[in-house]
C-alpha cells in the first residue's frame, strides 16, 4: 500500500465503523480454554492462565502478549461464527487485516492471574468493529479494547468491499447485535508532535514476522515498548494504547523508531515507525502512562 492509499484508508475508517473477526492467527497460547460451544454465539469467552512466557520484567503481562491474546480469541470467534480466516481465503481470497486498536487498562493481569476474555462483532460493513474485555474470574474488568478490521483480497492487495448480502460474512445470522462498546470512543488520525527523536533502528527478522510474512500486529507493541527505558518503565505504569496500522513491513525490512511528548507532563507518547527501505510509515501510536 502507498502512503496515499494508507491516509485514505484511515480517513474512511473515521468516518465508518463496524467489524468481526481476527487477521492472524498467532501461536495457541498456553493453557487457553475456550468455552465448549456448538451453535454460533453473539460473545465468545476465553479463560487463560498467565504464564512465565507472556510477563515482562515485573512479572505484569505484556502488551504484545495482550494484543496476541485478542488474536487467538478473535479467531477462535471467527471460526465459531463460520467466517474464520481458512474459510474466507478459500472461498472469497480475503483475510482480515487489523487497521486501528484502542486498548485501555484498569488493571494489568500479572504472572499466574487467571483471566476471562471476552469479545464480540458489530454488524458486517466495509469496516468492522470488535470490542474485548479482560475480566478477573470475579468479573471485575482489567482492560478494555476496541477495535476496527477490513477485508483485503490477497492478491490485489487492496481492501475487499463486497460485503453486503454476501453468504460467507452472513455470521451475525439470526444472533442479537450487542450495541454495548468495551470503550465509548471513535479512532480517528493520531496527531504526530512537532518534533520526533530518532531512539532506535530494528532490523525485521524470523522473530518478528508471521504466515502472512509481515511483521504481526502484536509484535509493533514490543518495538513501541522498547522505545522506553528500563528506568522509566520500572517508575510509570501504561494507561493505554491506541495504534493505527498503516503499511505492511516484511523481513529484511529496517524500522526507524521515533518518539515525541503531546505535552509536557512526559505522560503522554507519539511513537512511529517508518520503513526505510518502501520509506513508508508502517505504524503510529498513542502511548499513555
Amino acid at each position: 500500500m502507498s502512503e496515499q492509499m494508507s491516509e485514505q484508508m484511515s480517513e474512511q475508517m473515521s468516518e465508518q465503523m463496524s467489524e468481526q473477526i481476527s487477521t492472524q492467527v498467532s501461536t495457541p497460547i498456553s493453557k487457553q480454554k475456550p468455552i465448549a460451544l456448538t451453535e454460533p454465539t453473539a460473545r465468545f469467552s476465553m479463560r487463560i492462565r498467565i504464564t512465565d512466557r507472556d510477563v515482562d520484567f515485573a512479572k505484569n503481562l505484556k502488551l504484545s502478549a495482550l494484543f496476541s491474546y485478542f488474536q487467538d480469541i478473535a479467531s477462535l470467534h471467527s471460526e465459531n461464527l463460520g467466517a474464520s480466516v481458512r474459510i474466507l481465503s478459500k472461498e472469497l481470497g480475503v483475510a482480515w487485516i487489523l487497521m486501528k486498536q484502542r486498548v485501555e487498562i484498569v488493571q494489568m493481569p500479572q504472572l499466574f492471574d487467571e483471566i476471562i476474555i471476552e469479545t464480540w462483532p458489530g454488524a458486517p460493513k466495509a469496516l468492522f468493529d470488535r470490542d474485548y474485555y479482560v475480566k478477573d474470574l470475579d468479573g471485575n474488568i482489567l482492560v478494555k479494547s476496541i477495535s476496527v478490521w477490513v477485508l483485503m483480497d490477497i492478491e490485489k492487495r487492496e481492501i475487499y468491499r463486497n460485503i453486503k448480502d454476501n453468504p460467507y460474512l452472513d455470521y451475525r445470522r439470526n444472533l442479537p447485535l450487542i450495541e454495548e462498546r468495551a470503550i465509548d470512543a471513535k479512532m480517528g488520525k493520531l496527531r504526530s508532535p512537532e518534533t520526533l527523536t530518532h531512539v532506535y533502528d530494528k532490523r525485521i527478522g524470523y522473530s518478528d514476522i508471521d504466515y502472512n510474512r509481515h511483521v504481526n500486529n502484536a509484535i509493533y507493541c514490543d518495538h513501541i515498548m522498547d522505545t522506553f527505558g528500563l528506568d522509566f518503565l520500572e517508575n510509570h505504569t501504561i494507561n493505554s494504547i491506541e495504534i493505527n496500522y498503516q503499511n505492511e513491513v516484511h523481513a529484511g525490512d529496517t524500522l526507524e523508531l521515533y518518539i515525541g511528548e503531546y505535552d509536557d507532563t512526559s505522560t503522554n507518547f507519539y511513537i512511529e515507525g517508518l520503513n526505510t527501505h518502501t520509506v513508508a510509515t508502517a505504524f503510529k501510536a498513542k502511548v499513555t502512562f
